[in-house]
């Protein structure tokens, strides 16, 4: 493993007023897993391999809130139970990644509500049909809904990467 360095000339301005400088001299080495010093021109990373796996399916993007009322009480381990337990009954792989993040909204009185929320996002490698993937993301985010006590769960379907549709799940 290599790490980005500066390893050139450097000046450091000290609250004291003092400048410092610094200049390597001398050649740069590069340590290998096996411990052997190789020159840093001579030394070659070793890339990770990268495989396509698709064409460019669909994915899903669903926004889901951890509060009720103004009380945080759920987690993301809640919402992870949710997603794994809904693909596997839906016969998919359970893999999704999960964001945390704050969301901010104005709820039915008006009231500006910031709390702490994910996004689930869901990417559909095994080239389903729009229709059923829709199918399973609605059920998918009702649920989310439902569970977790949420007044409206937000659901994004994209088509290689551009938005092609967004549902309020209320």
């Amino acid at each position: 493993m290599l790490i980005n360095a500066h390893l050139g000339e450097v000046t450091h301005h000290l609250k004291s007023g003092r400048v410092r400088h610094f200049r390597p001299e001398g050649k740069i080495y590069a340590v290998t897993d096996t411990g052997r010093r190789v020159a840093a021109s001579e030394y070659r990373k070793k890339r990770n391999p990268i495989d396509r796996i698709g064409d460019g399916g669909y994915a899903a993007r669903i926004f889901v809130g951890l509060n009720v009322g103004k009380e945080t009480k759920w987690t993301i381990d809640d919402v992870i139970r949710i997603v794994v337990k809904t693909r596997k009954a839906q016969k998919r792989v359970p893999d999704a990644s999960i964001i945390a993040q704050s969301g901010i909204y104005q709820d039915k009185t008006g009231d500006l509500v910031v709390e702490p929320s994910v996004q689930i996002v869901i990417i559909d490698l095994a080239g389903t049909p729009k229709a059923a993937f829709l199918k399973e993301m609605k059920r998918l985010a009702e649920l989310l809904r439902k569970q977790l006590q949420q007044e409206t769960v937000i659901l994004e379907i994209q088509k290689s990467g551009v938005s092609e549709d967004v549902y309020s799940v209320t």
